[in-house]
């Protein structure tokens, strides 16, 4: 019920690679049939006054942001790895968000782990870390898997009821199977978060989304892996 002229600004927070100058989102490897190039910023324009700011932002980079405020970073590089509807990364240093000419910076979901892995990406290649680590990826593997761990708490419920905090549950209660997958997930965090250091090298590396739920388990897999570089 606010009046449109009381509005100062609006900002949207989407997946995908943004053009900031141009108020476009280049392109969204979850949605390709949206295309390439779409005006939100002249779409969203139509609905509010003409000297209304509207800010485009990927979600990774929009999540990240509060970080911004926080005084103990001042001086620090910052990664940050969102998951929920794909998974992306901010790269903050000194309280500046990278970005880049093309607006790539962060976009680690992309980032290819596995060359010979069949799962096309939304992106036009294969091996991407967000299909590797991604929820279809857990269930599947839970599907091929069901018969080794009959009685594990994953098996037990339909495969479209399996969250990825809800794998974490499982592996808090040492399910056998639960824990198989973490280890899994915790070698393609750890390989990506090797490549992202030898370029960035953080003070920080802070998960956010699904990922932000993980276990100790995974934790310590996760370190394990971490020491063999």
């Amino acid at each position: 019920q606010i009046p449109l002229n009381d509005v100062c600004a609006v900002s949207l927070s989407i997946s995908g690679i943004i053009d900031y100058k141009a108020g476009c989102l280049k392109y969204n490897s979850q949605m390709p049939s949206w295309g390439v190039n779409v005006p939100l910023k002249k779409y969203l324009q139509e609905y509010f006054a003409e000297d209304t700011l509207i800010f485009l932002e990927n979600s990774g980079k929009m999540t990240a942001r509060p970080f911004l405020l926080e005084p103990k970073f001042e001086d620090k590089r910052i990664l940050t790895i969102f998951s929920g509807w794909g998974l992306s990364g901010c790269l903050i240093e000194k309280r500046h968000i990278l970005c880049g000419r093309n607006s790539l910076i962060g976009e680690i979901g992309h980032m290819v782990l596995d060359p010979s892995d069949k799962e096309q990406c939304g992106c036009g290649r294969k091996g991407c870390f967000e299909r590797l680590v991604s929820i279809n990826r857990i269930r599947s593997m839970i599907a091929d898997q069901k018969d080794r761990f009959p009685d594990s708490l994953l098996t037990k419920q339909p495969l479209e009821n399996i969250t990825i905090p809800g794998v974490f549950k499982a592996s808090e209660k040492k399910d056998r199977l639960a824990q198989q997958i973490v280890r899994y997930l915790s070698r393609c965090f750890a390989m990506a978060l090797c490549n992202i250091c030898l370029v960035f090298d953080p003070d920080y590396i802070i998960f956010q989304g699904d990922y932000a739920f993980a276990d100790d388990y995974f934790n310590s897999q996760l370190y394990r892996n971490l020491d063999e570089f």
